[in-house]
């Protein structure tokens, strides 16, 4: 039998940003990271914070399978202080699909915009995001184009 399985090729980025140091999971993290924080220098945003804790627990309401849980990327507070989650991706994968899921059947106030880096045109990851697009009463608000914004909006102040 053989098991296949990804290697992704992203690197941990140590960095600080607006006073704070993380430890991001990809270039595209921190990148967001500072995109939030240029959001925040200039009043667009009260605040952001990575990795917010604790993580959103699934085992409880009985799963057995992955995923147990979900921490997403970044907590953002809007101008007014209400605050949403935010969530980067290299790529989607059946098992966000099932995060996603359980995140709006067992925790319905919850809202999330998804910050892929890159809007998929075919192939596997496609049909996740199709999937997604089509799902999107539930806790995902928004999917944004992070490529779009970081590097057409944003070019050369990042």
């Amino acid at each position: 039998m053989i098991i296949k399985s990804r290697i992704y090729n992203s690197k941990r980025i140590t960095e600080t940003i607006g006073g704070k140091t993380y430890t991001y999971r990809s270039g595209f993290e921190r990148d967001w990271a500072k995109y939030l924080q240029f959001l925040k220098n200039y009043k667009e945003i009260y605040d952001w914070e990575y990795e917010p804790k604790p993580p959103f627990d699934f085992f409880s309401f009985g799963y057995r399978n992955k995923p147990y849980s979900y921490l997403p990327d970044f907590k953002v507070w809007t101008k007014s202080k209400i605050f949403h989650y935010e969530e980067t991706k290299g790529e989607l994968t059946t098992k966000d699909l099932s995060k996603y899921t359980r995140l709006a059947r067992h925790y319905p106030d919850v809202i999330i915009d998804i910050i892929l880096q890159r809007i998929p045109t075919k192939g596997k990851m496609y049909s996740a995001y199709a999937k997604l697009q089509t799902k999107q009463g539930g806790a995902i608000r928004r999917i944004i184009d992070g490529s779009y914004i970081l590097k057409k909006q944003l070019k050369g102040i990042i």
